[in-house]
Formats: C-alpha cells, sequence, structure tokens
C-alpha cells in the first residue's frame, strides 16, 4: 500500500488503521469507496442555474448578435447620410 492510501485511511480511521479490526477497516474502505462513487457522480450533473448551450446554439446566438450590429450600422449610416 502506498503510503499516500494509508495516510487517508489512518486520517479516515481517525487515526491508525493498524488499531482497527479487519472489519471496522473493510467497513471504512467500503464507506469511502461509496463516498467516492457519489461524489463523482455528483461532478458529472449540472451546475443548478448554469445554462449549458450546445454549439449550434451558441452559433445561433452569435448570428443574431451580428445581424443586429450590422442593422444599427446601417441606420446609423443612413441617419449620418440624411443629416448630411
Amino acid at each position: 500500500m502506498r503510503i499516500q492510501h494509508r495516510m487517508h485511511l489512518d486520517a479516515s480511521a481517525g487515526g491508525s488503521i493498524y488499531a482497527k479490526t479487519a472489519e471496522e477497516v473493510k467497513e471504512l474502505i467500503e464507506h469511502m469507496c461509496q463516498n467516492e462513487y457519489n461524489m463523482s457522480n455528483e461532478r458529472t450533473t449540472k451546475p443548478a442555474g448554469m445554462l449549458q448551450l450546445d454549439k449550434e446554439t451558441a452559433y445561433q446566438k452569435e448570428i443574431e448578435l451580428l445581424k443586429k450590429k450590422l442593422e444599427k450600422a446601417s441606420l446609423e449610416a443612413e441617419v449620418k447620410k440624411i443629416q448630411e
């Protein structure tokens, strides 16, 4: 067993795992595995309130913004032309 793994087990056990029975160590490892599984599932879910767009939707929004900017620039040019 690597030292970092033993250190994690010791910390989770509240002391040295060598002071625990085999059944206690087995239970501790099962709990740690379950916690890791739960944490990995939490990481794969979408954060609440965050909007995730696929690429196509993002491109459509960008095109809409560019159209609006172009229309605004065109109107400003017409107004300037009329004012002259």
